[in-house]
Parts: C-alpha cells; sequence; structure tokens
C-alpha cells in the first residue's frame, strides 16, 4: 500500500491550495459520488473539470484531496439524474447509428 502523497495522486486535482492536503485513497462509495459527478461533467465541455479521469475500482495510487473532491463533487442530484438520461439517449442513438452503418453495408 502506498506510504506517502509521493506515491499517490490526485486524479481530481484542480485546487491550487490543495497540494499540502494529504491526499486521501477512495472508498466505493467515494469513487461512486466521483463517478457521478464525473457524468455531469461529461456534458459540460467548457468545465474545467470535463477532463478529469475517475479510476474504474479503488486502489493503492490515485486518490483526491478534500478540497478537490469537495469542490467536484458539487453538483446537485437533479443534474446527476439529467446526466444519466443523457448518457442514455446517448448509448441508444449510437446503437441506432451502429444498426444503420451495418444495415448499409449489406
Amino acid at each position: 500500500m502506498a506510504s506517502s502523497n509521493e506515491e499517490k495522486i490526485c486524479v481530481i486535482h484542480i485546487v491550487d491550495t490543495a497540494g499540502s492536503e494529504k491526499i486521501k485513497l477512495f472508498d466505493d462509495e467515494k469513487l461512486m459520488k466521483c463517478r457521478n459527478a464525473q457524468l455531469v461533467y461529461r456534458f459540460r465541455t467548457n468545465s474545467k473539470f470535463s477532463g478529469v479521469k475517475i479510476p474504474e475500482s479503488p486502489n493503492d495510487i490515485y486518490g483526491y484531496h478534500s478540497s478537490c473532491y469537495i469542490k467536484f463533487t458539487a453538483v446537485s442530484g437533479k443534474q446527476i439524474k439529467l446526466a444519466h438520461e443523457n448518457k442514455v439517449k446517448l448509448e441508444i442513438l449510437l446503437h441506432a447509428s451502429q444498426r444503420t452503418k451495418k444495415e448499409g453495408k449489406n
């Protein structure tokens, strides 16, 4: 297990003052909250958070500063719900587009 901040990386680091904070490792709950926020930012291309990549599962390297986490996860339940609905719509459109391309080749 990583033993110091030098061995850990804040994957949502956007707060300049966070450099002196301890980097905490993700647990399943914190990771899920970040993944929901990441989905919201996926639909906000002009956001400073739109390029943040959240790990798939907790590990010993990728974590967060508390101040970065607070700013990143400051999205409402309504925004998360809308982002999930938009994701489903995109998946449906993508599936339909792929099906149309396959049918055009036949």
